[in-house]
């Protein structure tokens, strides 16, 4: 059944990353139990568990769900100005929304974590910068193609131009 366009086990799994993120913010990775989580997402432990088969998976999630929000918002500012009118203060614009996003208190929070289980977990740590940072520089930079093709923008290379920015 559908509310809202989301199915119930949709808006369940939003849930629980929901409350799994701010648990494992707030206590770290080893600090946070399942049980923990399921009361903030007003679930079962057994809901939980049928959603995502342990805590490494579920935080794999969560890790994921916050590396797309993050590109959401750079991939939102980098359209507007590849495919409008190119405004005047438009990079300016974009650098300010790429800093406030990746100097947001909990994403940096959740990177640290992120960092400090690496060893343990480090395919999360490989797709936190594959879907993170590699997926930001190719949206940046594919926007930079398409300034530099229209004549506003001069690069040779816009990829090193996205990562310099």
């Amino acid at each position: 059944m559908k509310i809202d366009g989301e199915t119930r086990s949709a808006r369940k799994d939003r849930e629980i990353i929901e409350a799994a993120t701010a648990a494992f913010i707030a206590k770290g990775y080893d600090g946070t139990s399942m049980e923990e989580i399921a009361t903030k997402a007003g679930a079962s432990k057994q809901t939980v568990y049928k959603h995502f088969t342990d805590k490494e998976t579920l935080f794999g999630e969560v890790v994921e769900s916050t590396a797309s929000q993050t590109n959401d918002v750079v991939e939102s500012v980098t359209m507007l100005l590849s495919e409008a009118k190119f405004m005047e203060g438009g990079l300016q614009q974009l650098a300010r929304r790429m800093t406030t996003t990746l100097m947001d208190e909990e994403l940096l929070k959740l990177r640290r974590l992120i960092i400090a289980n690496a060893d343990r977990m480090p395919q999360l740590g490989r797709s936190w910068y594959e879907k993170g940072f590699e997926r930001m520089l190719a949206s940046v930079a594919s926007c930079f193609q398409k300034l530099t093709s229209r004549g506003l923008l001069q690069t040779s290379d816009p990829r090193l131009a996205a990562s310099h920015l």
